[in-house]
C-alpha cells in the first residue's frame, strides 16, 4: 500500500485482536485514535471509569508502536435524554486527565524498556548505559505509578 494516507482507529471499540490486525496492516500510517469507550449495555461510557479495560488498550497500543494523538470523541452521558453539557465537560476532563496519566505512564515504561534493551547490547558501558540503569531503578516505582495513578517519583 504506496498511498499516502494517515489512519484513525477506534482502539476502545475493538477488539485486541482487530486491533493487531490493523497494526499489521497500515503500521505507522496509524496517526490518531479516537476514544470512544462503550459499556457493557452498549452505552458510551468513560475511560477513567473502566480503567482496567483503558490501561489494557493503551498498552496495547504502545506496545504496538503507536506514538500518535489521541481524541477525545464520546465520553459517558452522551446521547442521553438527561445529556447536560456540564456534566459532559466533567466526564471529559475527568477522561482526558486520566489518558494524559496513563498514556504518558506506558509510553515512558516502552522507551525505557527500548533503550535499556539498545544499552545492554552495547559492548562496553558508557554514559548512557549508566543512564538506562538508573531510569531501570525507577521501573519497580513505575509499576507503582501505573497502578495508583500517582505522577510523582516517590
Amino acid at each position: 500500500m504506496d498511498a499516502p494516507v494517515e489512519i484513525i482507529v477506534h482502539a476502545f471499540a475493538i477488539s485486541e485482536a482487530d486491533l493487531q490486525q490493523w497494526f499489521e496492516y497500515f503500521g505507522h500510517r496509524i496517526k490518531e485514535v479516537h476514544v470512544q469507550f462503550r459499556d457493557q449495555a452498549n452505552q458510551w461510557a468513560s475511560v477513567a471509569q473502566h480503567p482496567e479495560r483503558s490501561c489494557a488498550v493503551i498498552e496495547n497500543l504502545s506496545r504496538m508502536g503507536f506514538r500518535g494523538d489521541f481524541t477525545l470523541e464520546f465520553t459517558v452521558g452522551t446521547n442521553r435524554p438527561d445529556e447536560s453539557q456540564e456534566r459532559l465537560m466533567e466526564a471529559a476532563v475527568s477522561d482526558l486527565k486520566f489518558l494524559l496519566r496513563h498514556v504518558v505512564i506506558s509510553m515512558r515504561l516502552q522507551n525505557i524498556m527500548h533503550l535499556l534493551h539498545l544499552a545492554l547490547e552495547e559492548p562496553s558501558p558508557n554514559i548512557f548505559t549508566e543512564y538506562f540503569k538508573k531510569e531501570l531503578a525507577k521501573f519497580g516505582s513505575l509499576k507503582v505509578l501505573k497502578d495508583t495513578g500517582n505522577l510523582s517519583d516517590d
